[in-house]
């Protein structure tokens, strides 16, 4: 007889980026690229592969056997080997050249969860590719096993020393679903409890201020939101933030602010919520999917000479820090936490009725830090520059417009440079590359950076 073991079910988290690809139909996909001043050997992009394929990363979704089971996790041997382009691109197609990678067909069910790619350029360089499922994978994960796949150092894969061999029950499975009826239980009536949120002190533009768009002739059309990666020296960016009165992060939502001004994506002179996501890893031993959670900081504007502007980075900086004070200390209410084991329990008709009208943020704002050394320089030669960003596949305009959604960001430092990659969400503000490079470029030189863009 088979003693039964734990399962190493999905966390809420895990769920929901697996009903977005299962429900919705549009997968998340997180992505994360280099580029190189000088050719990459293909044995040591290989390498990083097979050591990608022993990681944490190595697992597929097996879906739960009775009603009200969570889905859990085993290993998978299923990967894609490394695309290797023996053509070189041209440095200015490095973007779409990204986005074609970004476009794999990613399966968290039976794989691949993830893909490998690399290109020369015509300058003698080169680019690097790691694409993602957002189910198997937050930012915090990719790094995590990215790392360990270049020191060759195993992390742990699984809490389960090999849960692919463990036989789960028809018991096991009614167990958790018994289990997850009676904490959905106790969480709606933890909700009805709570005190009723204290309205806020600033009342701030967010996506749900913004009227639903009507219906168009192009709503089918398929749009997955104009990008740009964007360079500058650190030295500069910090120099920036220090003038004004703050940090690296700070400036960072600064300036995803006046981009959503630079075009209209937002009323000049109001205060703009920025939703931003903050890790809860505890540690490189901590080996879920997902585990990053939100806030939201609220930045201050002024319309000065027709512009919309933010000049002070001091309040920027309080407002950050006592947030992520709240956080910490577990004093900053969550509504939905207690609804989560509910959530969980809701089936895909439902969910996907209810998410017909969720909206997107109208500014989000992802700061990645300082990169660790070791992913700078994957094969030992600093990368010139890394950017990381999410994508949705599948997306329409017309899904974009009820989202309502303007301007998302991801930040990074490595070397001596910082990266900015933008999306621009709301389709009348940002119709094209151009236009969204257009005002990242003047809100740059605005805050005396040297934009370089991909």
């Amino acid at each position: 007889m088979t003693a039964s073991a734990p399962t190493n079910r999905l966390s809420y988290d895990d769920d929901l980026f697996l009903r977005i690809h299962r429900a919705l139909g549009t997968p998340l996909v997180n992505q994360l690229a280099w580029r190189f001043d000088a050719p990459l050997d293909p044995a040591e992009v290989q390498r990083l592969h097979d050591g990608l394929s022993r990681g944490p990363l190595a697992r597929r979704v097996v879906p739960g056997a009775v009603p009200g089971a969570r889905d859990r996790w085993v290993r998978s041997s299923h990967t894609v080997p490394v695309r290797f382009d023996d053509d070189a691109i041209e440095p200015g197609a490095v973007v779409d050249w990204l986005a074609a990678r970004a476009a794999v067909d990613l399966d968290p069910y039976d794989g691949p969860a993830w893909a490998l790619a690399a290109a020369p350029t015509t300058d003698g360089g080169a680019v690097l590719s790691f694409a993602a499922s957002h189910v198997v994978a937050d930012g915090g994960a990719i790094i995590a096993a990215l790392i360990a796949a270049i020191d060759g150092t195993p992390i742990g894969r699984l809490p389960v020393d090999d849960l692919s061999a463990v036989q789960v029950t028809i018991a096991d499975e009614w167990r958790d679903a018994w289990h997850e009826v009676r904490r959905a239980a106790r969480g709606l009536r933890a909700a009805r409890r709570q005190p009723k949120p204290a309205e806020p002190a600033v009342a701030a533009q967010r996506s749900v201020d913004k009227p639903t768009a009507a219906a168009r002739p192009d709503d089918a059309l398929p749009a997955e939101g104009a990008t740009v990666f964007v360079d500058c020296p650190a030295a500069q960016w910090h120099a920036a933030a220090r003038a004004a009165g703050g940090t690296a992060n700070s400036l960072m939502l600064a300036i995803v602010a006046e981009i959503l001004l630079a075009c209209g994506g937002a009323e000049s002179g109001r205060p703009i919520e920025v939703g931003v996501s903050v890790s809860a890893r505890t540690g490189t031993g901590d080996l879920r999917a997902n585990a990053t959670t939100g806030t939201a900081i609220v930045v201050d504007t002024e319309l000065r000479d027709g512009v919309g502007v933010v000049t002070d980075l001091a309040h920027i900086r309080q407002r950050s820090r006592a947030e992520f004070a709240a956080m910490a200390a577990g004093t900053r209410p969550d509504a939905l936490e207690p609804l989560k084991p509910l959530l969980q329990l809701v089936p895909d008709g439902l969910a996907k009725l209810a998410a017909a009208n969720a909206a997107a943020p109208l500014a989000f704002a992802s700061n990645l830090g300082r990169c660790d050394e070791r992913l700078a320089a994957p094969f030992g030669v600093p990368a010139r520059s890394i950017a990381m960003r999410a994508v949705t596949r599948n997306a329409t305009r017309g899904m974009l417009r009820r989202m309502r959604g303007g301007v998302s960001a991801w930040w990074n430092e490595s070397g001596e440079r910082c990266t900015l990659a933008v999306l621009g969400l709301d389709q009348d503000a940002f119709p094209d590359r151009a236009t969204l490079l257009a005002a990242v470029a003047r809100v740059y030189e605005r805050w005396g950076l040297t934009p370089e863009p991909w």
